[in-house]
């Protein structure tokens, strides 16, 4: 996969609960184009301060064939998320 997703989520966060189900079904929709890592803000100091978190949920995006990471702070939506992953996989066939 070319792309790694990082996920700061907290239990108590509601729109981390409305959250899970779309990540979940990215998962199951697009498992082989998107690595998904998960981060309990509550235990991961070290990786919320590398990406200065300051919400849940928020993402890092790391495309690994540029080596580049995109923070992004807030809900994404079920659209917004298939568009980021099938943009991804598109230059993967490039």
């Amino acid at each position: 996969a070319n792309l790694r997703i990082k996920y700061f989520y907290s239990p108590f966060c509601p729109y981390c609960w409305k959250q899970e189900p779309i990540l979940k079904d990215m998962l199951e929709l697009y498992s082989d184009s998107f690595s998904l890592e998960r981060y309990d803000i509550r235990y991961c100091k070290d990786e919320v301060t590398r990406y200065k978190v300051s919400g849940t949920p928020s993402f890092v995006l790391i495309l690994k064939n540029e080596s580049k990471e995109f923070p992004s702070h807030g809900f994404i939506p079920k659209s917004k998320f298939e568009s980021i992953i099938k943009e991804q996989f598109n230059k993967e066939l490039i």
